[in-house]
């Protein structure tokens, strides 16, 4: 059997493969006929989470099962299977850019009345366009505005904390607004506590209708809206449209005036949450 190497888990990551589906198909096309508690070991990926994995990729035409019992599973030839990968991704990117165009035209229209600018609008060409949602990391100097949702992407992240922390030992800003579903799971609320130990400034409402990443004013990173499943887990719009950006900040400050520090929340929830979320020793 060969041993797999996850060292293309990063081209399969933007090709738009979740990182477990990245890793299960890796382990799939190194050995054949395995069975789902093979992947899950090969894979390094938690035995409850495999067969969603593995449905997933069966459903994006990557793998195929048989009928035994247990059931095994085979990659499909890669460079099919690549192939398949890589046109879905035009196509969803052609459909998301006139999808977001249409939904974010109205606020941009309103940008536009709100400062008086009655010129003929400016094109918008290279200002829309997919990309990774981690690479705030890299594209941020100064601040950080950001919205949280399920199922809190990145929150888990470690190179996500050290990012924030880097940030803020720098003199910079970093604000999250959570979504209250995160109260509900004390492992998300220890992932919260570990970003406000690195300088994160976080709040919490019942209403938070998307997630987004604004850095320094300047760029936008947002869900594809509608996009195909295939691509939920890594690919986002980078929008670089100042009046569309500018709207997107407005945005999260009217939120953020409506929330709550999240601090304060966890104090008011039962003892042993609060002594689990911070580490299980009930100190802050």
């Amino acid at each position: 059997m060969t041993s797999p190497s996850f060292a293309l888990v990063d081209p399969l990551l933007t090709l738009g493969l979740p990182m477990y589906e990245a890793r299960a198909y890796i382990a799939l096309a190194n050995r054949r006929a395995m069975t789902a508690a093979e992947v899950a070991a090969a894979a390094r990926i938690p035995r409850q989470r495999v067969y969603d994995v593995l449905e997933s990729l069966a459903g994006k035409e990557l793998i195929v099962r048989d009928r035994s019992r247990p059931a095994r599973f085979d990659a499909l030839d890669p460079k099919r299977a690549m192939t398949h990968l890589a046109n879905a991704r035009i196509d969803v990117s052609r459909r998301a850019a006139a999808q977001v165009a249409a939904q974010l035209r109205p606020a941009w229209r309103t940008a536009c009345q709100e400062h008086q600018t009655l010129s003929p609008a400016p094109s918008v060409a290279g200002q829309f366009a997919l990309a990774e949602v981690g690479q705030w990391r890299d594209a941020v100097r100064h601040s950080v505005l950001a919205t949280a949702r399920p199922p809190f992407q990145g929150i888990s992240d470690p190179s996500w904390i050290r990012r924030v922390e880097q940030l803020t030992d720098a003199g910079g800003t970093v604000r999250c607004i959570y979504h209250s579903d995160i109260l509900r799971d004390p492992d998300l609320l220890t992932a919260a506590r570990h970003f406000a130990a690195a300088g994160e400034d976080a709040r919490v409402t019942h209403s938070v209708p998307t997630r987004m990443i604004l850095t320094d004013g300047r760029s936008a990173l947002m869900p594809v809206p509608h996009a195909q499943e295939n691509f939920a887990g890594t690919a986002v719009l980078l929008i670089e449209h100042p009046q569309v950006v500018a709207g997107l900040e407005r945005s999260f400050e009217s939120l953020w005036e409506q929330a709550t520090p999240l601090c304060e929340v966890v104090e008011g929830m039962p003892a042993r949450v609060r002594a689990r979320a911070r580490g299980g020793d009930g100190t802050g």
